[in-house]
């Protein structure tokens, strides 16, 4: 009993990683389901394993041209699963099991962190308002950086004010920024800044601002050296840029209306517990409690800004959102010692616990009815040609998703990308493989027009899997 007493938050937290593990299990390939920038990353670490590079291999022996555009998601991810890969063998249920042991470590950071700067229970809390979160597992399941790079944020603000090391803080802030550049980008105008504001000699905070500069270089240093061929290049500079500051540029949308965004309920939620954390900030005392308070509320605007420039995809908030998460039960706790005073007995003493446990059980409420994609055709389809034509020539139009999951030595791809040049070389007279997926036989010829006429002239239909058809070449 002592011992239960002694480590009961603990016990806890494991109970809840070992919660969050079954769950994920339980529909780990299908939900969410594969999709294109997981297909990527999945193309980039199954050629590091196979051929020593991060790049994608459309035909056999015809790299990209320019694999620097691809890198959505950095070297954290794609070097990771091509050791994994190493270890186990490349498959699609290896690249999942490996990010479900980054969601925990992500988990454990947050705990660690929480822990060190508030109390063990403020950190249970912490813990258990992600785990709940239904996009804290769409985002986290992918083999996209989003969550491991969320991993390296955390464990950076873990050195950063707990253990007041600011050089491994830059390290793994560095780390964080390539794993997904896109969406880290606004960390580094997020750092400058509260490194700035800190109660601190001004000459003291731009020193500061120096360490972690010159930390989070060799970060970057490897990521050009690992994914642009000619690092002098002006033109490969260019293209780099330009995809940056417009990643979105095939995507039509408008900055949405307040009233819009009022109407989105994630918004709403979020806007919802910012509010919440601006009114306890006010009764913080703690300086390294301010500072995290600080941290979390430049980067969630720069986020929400980022957010506002796109055509309305939330991934680019999503960080946003799971900081503020891992504040709540600390804001509630300063809010319940404020206004003791004025609340009734109960939530004078429990109101902090109560509302958490609220906010889990909306949250679990939610999780299933989740707007999260689940589909298991793609599986389906590449169990069927892998089976059937092991050995034949095969192309996947349209669909980068079923192209990785093939054994074939002779698999090839043609898939569109936004922004970019497309991935590999359509269907055409003088390019008939033997086998030809469709990813949509009834609409996904619209996506290469010109493909329809080749599939009637040479072609046969032999199976439909889902909305996928699959077409052999006549003899």
């Amino acid at each position: 009993m002592t011992f239960l007493r002694t480590y009961l938050i603990e016990i806890c937290v494991a109970a809840i990683l070992s919660i969050v593990l079954l769950v994920s299990l339980s529909t780990l390939l299908t939900k969410p389901r594969l999709w294109t920038d997981e297909a990527v990353t999945l193309e980039l670490a199954r050629n590091m394993h196979e051929h020593g590079s991060l790049n994608a291999l459309p035909a056999p022996g015809s790299w990209y041209e320019a694999p620097y555009v691809l890198q959505s998601t950095g070297y954290p991810v794609t070097l990771s699963l091509a050791v994994v890969f190493s270890l186990f063998d490349y498959g699609f249920t290896q690249a999942r099991v490996l990010m479900l042991a980054w969601m925990l470590a992500a988990l454990v950071m947050c705990f660690l962190l929480m822990r060190s700067l508030f109390t063990k229970e403020i950190a249970l809390g912490s813990v258990l308002s992600l785990a709940t979160f239904a996009s804290f597992h769409a985002n986290g399941r992918t083999a996209t950086g989003e969550i491991p790079g969320f991993a390296f944020l955390m464990a950076g603000l873990y050195f950063f004010l707990a253990q007041k090391n600011l050089w491994l803080a830059g390290a793994l802030w560095g780390l964080a920024v390539v794993s997904k550049p896109s969406v880290f980008v606004v960390l580094i105008p997020t750092i400058t800044l509260t490194l700035l504001l800190q109660q601190k000699p001004f000459w003291e905070r731009v020193r500061d601002v120096f360490r972690v500069g010159i930390a989070m270089v060799p970060a970057g240093a490897l990521w050009i050296f690992l994914i642009i061929p000619e690092p002098f290049s002006i033109a490969a500079w260019q293209t780099i840029f330009g995809f940056l500051v417009n990643p979105y540029a095939a995507a039509q949308g408008t900055m949405p209306s307040l009233v819009s965004l009022l109407l989105q309920p994630t918004i709403a939620y979020f806007a919802l517990w910012f509010a919440a954390l601006a009114l306890a900030f006010r009764a913080l005392t703690e300086p390294s409690h301010r500072v995290l308070y600080v941290f979390v509320g430049i980067f969630s605007t720069l986020a929400f800004l980022y957010y506002l420039r796109s055509p309305g995809w939330l991934r680019y908030f999503l960080i946003a959102e799971l900081l503020m998460l891992v504040l709540l039960p600390s804001a509630f706790h300063a809010l319940q010692i404020r206004y003791v005073n004025k609340l009734p007995q109960f939530f004078a003493r429990f109101g902090a616990a109560f509302t958490v446990g609220c906010i889990a059980l909306f949250q679990i409420m939610q999780f299933n009815s989740a707007d999260i994609y689940t589909s298991h055709t793609s599986l389906r389809v590449a169990n069927y040609v892998n089976a059937e034509y092991p050995n034949a020539s095969t192309l996947s139009l349209g669909h980068l998703g079923i192209s990785v999951l093939l054994n074939t030595d002779e698999r090839y791809t043609y898939i569109r990308l936004e922004g970019i040049a497309p991935l590999g070389e359509p269907l055409s007279e003088s390019f008939l493989p033997d086998v030809v997926i469709v990813e949509d036989a009834e609409e996904g010829t619209n996506y290469y027009p010109e493909a329809q006429a080749i599939l009637n002239a040479h072609y046969r239909i032999v199976q439909m899997v889902g909305a996928a058809g699959i077409y052999t070449r006549n003899k």
